[in-house]
């Protein structure tokens, strides 16, 4: 009688890639989507799935403090990031459409009016972290990619062309990479450090008049280059096949499954329905 034996790194090696959903990178969330006065303190936060997916050798410096949030359907436990962190703009932004009720990711046309089908922008971020000058790492070595989900006017952050003298966007960020370094048509924001924050602020909708809080995005003070050890760790990153097909699908509209994504957004938002205009 013979018996069948596996070889574990054999095992490994012939492995087929799994298809199934799940959230795949630590999302950056917010205390608070629509706080009660604009006076309070809104803070960057991790769910406790997210911290799941960290390299434990870096979670006490990442996650200082734990807290409950209430989002509107109970509280939730979170983590409040250590408020000192700065983050590194791993790609340029792709900006899609999101369908206010069903959540539902669609690419942008060309002319399409946004409020007409009762949708607004979206675009997901991906981002690493440096926690006093140290970046923080993957099992792997690899620099840890966070992802921040931006919603209707949330997606200011992200600027364009046609961004005014002096805005802090991420588009502006990298043109004033490019006059500095004199370079010419090249992303350069993955080789900086921002401080990201978030901050209270009050929306007036353009269809109903109607007013309410909430949040916006924005980077604070200048960018600081990163070490030459750490600008090639997130090159290297960055130029990988996996991460430059991440970067041009961030929704995943083109794969089978779609990640599971921590996020406690409220459904119901009263901020501008047309977003940023195209």
């Amino acid at each position: 009688m013979t018996t069948a034996t596996i070889d574990g790194a054999i095992q490994v090696e012939y492995g087929i890639a799994s298809e199934q959903s799940g959230q795949q990178y630590p999302a950056i969330q917010v205390s608070e989507y629509q706080p009660k006065n604009l006076k309070g303190e809104v803070r960057l936060v991790l769910s406790e799935a997210s911290v799941d997916l960290m390299n434990p050798d870096f979670i006490p410096k990442v996650a200082i403090a734990s807290e409950s949030c209430d989002y509107g359907s109970g509280d939730a436990l979170m983590f409040a990031i250590e408020p000192t962190a700065r983050f590194v703009i791993l790609a340029m932004p792709k900006t899609f459409a999101m369908d206010k009720e069903t959540k539902e990711i669609f690419s942008l046309q060309k002319g399409q009016k946004l409020k007409d089908l009762n949708r607004v922008t979206a675009s997901k971020l991906f981002l690493s972290m440096v926690i006093a000058d140290e970046i923080v790492l993957n099992n792997d070595g690899t620099p840890q990619v966070f992802t921040l989900k931006l919603t209707s006017t949330k997606t200011a952050l992200i600027g364009g062309d046609r961004d005014e003298k002096g805005a802090a966007t991420i588009h502006s960020l990298n043109k004033s990479l490019e006059s500095h370094f004199g370079a010419k048509r090249q992303w350069l924001t993955h080789l900086v450090s921002v401080s990201l924050k978030v901050k209270p602020e009050k929306f007036t909708s353009a269809i109903n008049g109607k007013s309410s809080n909430g949040v916006l995005f924005f980077l604070e003070g200048g960018a600081r280059a990163l070490p030459s050890e750490n600008q090639k760790l997130t090159f290297d990153l960055v130029s990988s096949d996996e991460f430059k097909e991440l970067a041009k699908d961030p929704f995943r509209l083109n794969s089978k499954t779609q990640p599971l994504e921590e996020s406690f957004e409220p459904a119901t938002e009263f901020n501008d329905p047309s977003g940023i205009p195209f």
